[in-house]
């Protein structure tokens, strides 16, 4: 058996200047999911993203990188 490994790196990096990056996380999140529904919860966190893409798309210059659980992160610059 012959295990020969072709590796292949790319890296593509970047310089920009000005640049601002938010990670915005809700304090007690997890102390506050064990206490309302789910309904309610996934309800709560729709309404605060959709006001966080609604801000996004009026600004030019912002871009939304991603949500992950409670933390929503955006760029700017």
């Amino acid at each position: 058996m012959n295990n020969n490994f072709l590796i292949i790196t790319i890296s593509l990096m970047y310089h920009h200047s000005n640049v601002s990056i938010l990670f915005a996380d809700i304090v007690g999140f997890t102390s506050l999911s064990s206490k309302i529904s789910a309904e309610s919860l996934v309800w709560l966190l729709n309404s605060i993203f959709l006001d966080f893409d609604n801000l996004v798309d009026k600004v030019d210059g912002i871009e939304k990188i991603k949500t992950i659980g409670d933390c929503y992160m955006l760029c700017a610059g």
